[in-house]
């Protein structure tokens, strides 16, 4: 069951309540409503969360101790009209949640909470940057040239994790995928520890080079057109819709001219194996007390690396 339809069955069974979400998970989230009908995402775990309480312009999180000991944390929504989105988010950490244990989850989930108000205290108004709108148009060209041609549509845009705030940009059963915008010079910036850290599963690197156009000629594109073209590609579904324009709105896209201006055409796509060996810096490789790491990988040092092709079902 999705979050909403389990919070739409607690509201409709008198509140307060809640329901843990799923009996085969590592970890204990329920999903509830309070009294005062405000949807709550609910951990419980062993080990005491690092901070008590943090109020945010969309969450707000308290922490509180259980008669059997146990610490829980709850995340309240405090921007109603964000519900739809609240429930991807739990969702997704959820999901992404399924590797930690009764130890670590709590840092887990505070931090990442912590980037799911960065992404939603975002200026409405503004426009993404050169940079952030390539590093968009990246993970829509590969959404629409990778993960729906191997997934079809509901899969493909679940998996699409990047908007979410998530270490890696698309997330599969079995490999995540981080994508990224280069131009001539083949240097990709990696924002953090986590970015290239393999986890669990196989991870890939997919680098798509986009360059500027002073003309709307094919094979020329613009940011409105590739939306649109994928909006059109997911019409059959109607969550999928509705999901994809969620994350778009979290990615910081609205419909704007300056989009609709602005030509890019795509010189090349190239994709790596991340590995032992490969140029990078993990969370595990950096001292404690450094909190934020940003550098750059100069891909041509990095051909021993390159995939013939892209499999996402390795």
């Amino acid at each position: 069951m999705s979050a909403e339809s389990i919070w739409q069955a607690l509201e409709a069974s008198g509140r307060p309540a809640h329901l843990r979400i799923d009996d085969t998970h590592p970890c204990d989230f329920y999903l509830g409503v309070d009294d005062q009908g405000v949807r709550e995402l609910v951990l419980v775990a062993a080990r005491q969360p690092a901070r008590s309480s943090q109020r945010f312009k969309a969450f707000e999180i308290t922490t509180g101790v259980r008669e059997d000991g146990r610490y829980a944390l709850t995340t309240r929504l405090r921007r109603p009209e964000l519900r739809a989105l609240f429930g991807h988010l739990c969702e997704d950490l959820i999901e992404s949640a399924r590797g930690r244990t009764d130890q670590d989850v709590m840092a887990f989930v505070q931090e990442r909470i912590a980037r799911w108000e960065t992404l939603f205290a975002r200026d409405s108004d503004g426009l993404l940057d050169e940079a952030a709108l390539r590093g968009l148009l990246a993970e829509l060209l590969f959404l629409r040239d990778y993960a729906l041609r191997a997934f079809g549509l509901a899969p493909a845009v679940h998996a699409w994790r990047g908007p979410l705030g998530n270490d890696h940009d698309f997330e599969f059963a079995r490999v995540a995928v981080e994508v990224k915008s280069v131009t001539e010079s083949r240097v990709v910036t990696i924002s953090s520890a986590e970015q290239l850290d393999e986890g669990p599963k196989p991870l890939r690197l997919s680098v798509f080079q986009l360059e500027r156009s002073i003309s709307d000629a094919e094979p020329a594109f613009s940011a409105t057109e590739l939306v649109a073209a994928l909006r059109t590609a997911l019409l059959g579904d109607s969550r999928a819709t509705s999901t994809f324009d969620e994350k778009l709105a979290l990615a910081g896209f609205r419909n704007h001219q300056t989009y609709a201006t602005r030509w890019y055409t795509l010189s090349g796509v190239s994709h790596f194996e991340i590995g032992p060996g490969f140029p990078r810096i993990r969370r595990q490789d950096v001292p404690s007390g450094i909190v934020d790491v940003r550098y750059g990988i100069d891909l041509r040092q990095c051909e021993v690396f390159a995939l013939a092709a892209l499999d996402l079902v390795p």
